[in-house]
């Protein structure tokens, strides 16, 4: 295997990034579903990694819940250095911290963009403290697999593989193996999400139907897994 500075999609992914990366500030459509169990470990949390921190969206939404941590942030772009948190710039496959450091470890659709996201779990678990939390969101492979591949086609083809850019779908036992393998228990996961659908049950005032559906396991386009490493 490549040593994991010689992966040339680190520069693709790198470089979309920078001059792509839009923050509204405010959670995204479906993280509504996982939120609530993200803000209750982060409140009783001291230490708090953001792999992948973007420029702190989330780190932001925190603490204007209340959250009163020592927030880091990693990151293969600049962008990290506008987050907000005790920022480094690295690579989510090869962490630069110590073992069992983190009360908490999270990233939001980031280990998806690379073949190796087996190590950036692994990576999320050795950095947590015994008994501390991971938390990842990807893209889950669903029926509307095939419609986020076709945006990429139209919109984003040019500037790298649907992997790199776009963030390939991964199936909930895939990403139950690799907490397991990586030392964790598995506390809470599920599915969330529907592109377009929500958009329409939403505006009809259909929010339990929206609710549910976003929610199905053949339906849900993103997952969610929370784990706690073994002592």
């Amino acid at each position: 295997m490549k040593h994991i500075d010689e992966l040339k999609n680190i520069d693709n992914v790198s470089n979309y990034w920078k001059r792509h990366l839009v923050d509204e500030f405010c959670l995204s459509p479906g993280e509504d579903t996982f939120f609530p169990r993200l803000l209750n470990i982060s409140k009783s949390s001291q230490k708090i990694l953001e792999v992948g921190v973007g420029r702190g969206r989330m780190v932001k939404i925190l603490r204007d819940n209340g959250v009163d941590a020592e927030f880091h942030g990693v990151d293969i772009t600049e962008n990290a250095k506008q987050s907000g948190t005790i920022a480094l710039i690295g690579d989510a496959r090869k962490l630069p911290y110590d073992d069992n450091t983190f009360d908490l470890v999270y990233s939001l659709g980031v280990i998806e963009h690379f073949p190796e996201t087996h190590l950036a779990v692994a990576e999320h678990a050795r950095v947590a403290k015994k008994g501390g939390y991971v938390l990842v969101t990807t893209p889950h492979l669903s029926v509307f697999t095939p419609l986020r591949y076709m945006f990429y086609l139209i919109n984003d083809r040019k500037f790298g593989s649907f992997e790199e850019i776009r963030g390939r779908n991964i199936k909930l036992n895939e990403m139950k193996r690799y907490f397991t393998q990586s030392g964790l228990n598995i506390t809470h996961h599920g599915v969330y999400g529907m592109y377009a659908v929500w958009r329409f049950l939403e505006k009809l005032k259909l929010k339990p139907i929206q609710t549910k559906l976003q929610q199905n396991i053949l339906i849900g386009s993103y997952l969610f897994m929370v784990g706690v490493k073994k002592d």
